[in-house]
């Protein structure tokens, strides 16, 4: 084991052992720590979770470190690190009276050593490489005072915090309305871009997308990820897609040097369990295959959203038998070769993507050509609910998704 990850290692055994309660009625206070270190690739936690306060603690984090994942009510910062360098980021806890601290901490990142010889393996469970990450989200109708949480300015102060402490390198976000609102979002946000289904740059998006309707839409950092080119895609199949086309972006995403192109689409799929929407949703995944068949057969792509049906079977029933009919979505499942719904071991692990629904709704489905980037086991559910109080009435109905792809195409 090279030395830098010994010592970063032994850091974060430290740390965690270290901790002891603090006694009852003490100030809330983040942990003092000098430098922490890893390696890139290499498994790496460290607590920075507050002591002190009144429980319950909510921490949150500005700008994540490439890779790395914060658990806001432990105050734990999880790896890999999948870039090297040395990074800087500010923790900020907040206990049930509304006392506060922040703490700014140093992070050092080492590259990975060769060892072995030449055309050897790399030291570090075979090197991981230079990752991106996407993520989906429902904001259940973000920006509209009619509908949905009835607080806009705290859940549009909860989302930024969802968002700025997952880091994901992109987002493909549903049930967006209010251009304004979603504004807020992108300058409370700095170092992220982005765009909804009705931007002027987009043609005919004022045609399909009205001010005050739910609109799907694209989060991004731009120093990871580049647009090359943004539409709406089967327009003719608008009716079987809730009156909502899918958003299809073009993107290079580039890390460490090393880029790739892709497409990502943006979806939300018709709702409800009624025998229409049900056969609208299967109509829609049917015109969709046929899309991705002809027009990206060998391309890496993503789809990713609020499908608003499950893949191992559907929400919907049979009204003769009361059980579950085949997923709408059979027709993706029926051809594994081409593509795989990476978040389908979710739902056969009967978690559920939504606040009071057991199925998995919010999937992403890959092409077999950015399969092979994937990394294994990557996909998980987000659940901030775990530190945001009334999550379901204040924030969304639908919780995060969010996988992991290696950049420079190798074994995961």
């Amino acid at each position: 084991m090279p030395f830098a990850r010994l010592l970063g290692t032994l850091a974060v055994l430290t740390v965690l052992g270290a901790c002891h309660p603090p006694p009852e009625g003490s100030p809330l206070q983040l942990p003092d720590l000098e430098l922490l270190e890893t390696t890139e690739g290499a498994p790496y936690e460290v607590s920075l979770g507050a002591t002190g306060g009144t429980p319950p603690l909510m921490h949150s984090l500005e700008k994540l470190p490439p890779g790395f994942s914060f658990y806001m009510s432990a105050g734990l910062l999880k790896g890999p690190a999948t870039v090297s360098g040395e990074y800087t980021f500010t923790v900020r806890v907040q206990d049930a009276k509304g006392a506060t601290d922040t703490k700014t901490y140093r992070l050092l990142v080492h590259p990975v050593v060769p060892a072995g010889g030449d055309g050897g393996t790399t030291d570090g469970g075979g090197g991981t490489g230079s990752q991106f990450s996407a993520a989906n989200w429902n904001l259940e109708w973000f920006g509209d005072s009619n509908n949905g949480p009835t607080n806009e300015a705290l859940q549009l102060d909860n989302v930024k915090t969802v968002i700025s402490t997952t880091g994901a390198d992109f987002w493909a976000l549903e049930e967006l309305v209010d251009s304004t609102q979603f504004n807020a979002l992108k300058q409370g946000l700095p170092g992220y871009d982005g765009f909804m289904a009705n931007d002027p740059s987009i043609p005919s998006s004022s045609y399909y997308y009205a001010p005050t309707e739910q609109k799907v839409g694209f989060l991004y950092r731009p120093d990871v990820v580049s647009v090359r080119g943004k539409q709406l895609i089967l327009t003719a199949n608008n009716y079987d897609f809730g009156t909502r086309p899918p958003l299809r972006v073009d993107l290079t995403v580039m890390r460490d040097g090393t880029s790739v192109d892709l497409v990502a689409i943006v979806l939300h799929m018709k709702a409800y369990a009624d025998s229409t929407s049900c056969d609208r949703r299967k109509n829609a995944s049917l015109a969709l295959k046929s899309y991705l068949d002809t027009q990206l057969p060998d391309t890496p792509f993503i789809v990713l959203g609020d499908w608003n049906d499950d893949v191992d079977v559907s929400i919907c029933k049979d009204s003769a038998t009361n059980t579950f009919l085949p997923s709408p979505y059979q027709n993706f499942l029926d051809d594994p070769a081409d593509y795989t719904f990476v978040t389908q071991p979710l739902s056969l692990a009967n978690q559920g993507s939504t606040v009071s629904h057991s199925q998995f709704i919010d999937h992403q489905l890959v092409s077999n050509e950015l399969l092979t980037s994937y990394v294994s086991n990557s996909a998980q559910l987000l659940r901030p609910d775990t530190s945001i109080p009334q999550y379901g009435t204040t924030t969304s109905d639908h919780y995060p998704v969010l996988s992991r792809f290696a950049l420079d195409g190798g074994t995961p």
